[in-house]
């Protein structure tokens, strides 16, 4: 059976989640202020244009200021819950790009930092699609440097092999030079495949 990869720590990433957390805050409390001041600004304006024409406005104006009470008494109580909301979502939804991240960040550091090689990096299926992609490419470069790292392995055991035979005598020197062209050979092949820029 497969094992499922769980990540059980959502706030991974206080400095990335909190910056997102901050700006989506502070989109959704301007946006909301704006409407709201603009909506009752035009709604005052078009009271007080009403004034001078008629004497029914004074009893207007009371069920305006019950109805502008009643609604910061609603904002009051849902604003918390909505933030709430919001808080969780942006930690929720941007954990599906830090959890990803710190998790290659880790990887890479054992890598360059250690000289450990990894296996493959996993991830879950619910991460940032481009994360997942980009994670892909990556598990291909570990691939490779674990194939690059075997064959310089085999060289390595090829060449003390010959260091040894070296050691045996001059008469097989002319055997030796040729194993070494060949060696040579395998290295120059291996460096083409990859082109400088």
């Amino acid at each position: 059976m497969k094992k499922r990869y769980i990540r059980k720590k959502y706030f991974i990433d206080p400095s990335l989640q909190l910056g997102y957390l901050i700006i989506i805050l502070f989109s959704m409390v301007l946006t909301a202020g704006v409407v709201y001041f603009s909506i009752w600004s035009v709604f005052l304006e078009k009271i007080g244009q009403l004034e001078s024409q008629t004497g029914v406005v004074s009893l207007f104006k009371e069920m305006v200021a019950a109805v502008f009470s009643k609604t910061n008494k609603l904002l009051c109580c849902q604003l918390p819950i909505l933030f709430g909301l919001m808080i969780f979502f942006s930690i929720f939804f941007s954990h599906r790009i830090t959890g990803p991240l710190y998790r290659i960040e880790q990887n890479l550091e054992r890598l360059v930092g250690k000289g450990y090689l990894l296996d493959e990096i996993k991830l879950r299926k619910y991460d940032h699609p481009r994360i997942i992609a980009f994670t892909k490419n990556l598990n291909r470069l570990i691939s490779v440097l674990r194939e690059k790292i075997g064959m310089e392995k085999d060289l390595e055991d090829k060449l003390s092999l010959l260091v040894k035979r070296m050691e045996e005598g001059p008469s097989l020197f002319p055997q030796v030079k040729e194993e070494l062209a060949a060696i040579i050979a395998e290295i120059q092949k291996s460096i083409k495949k990859y082109q400088d820029g």
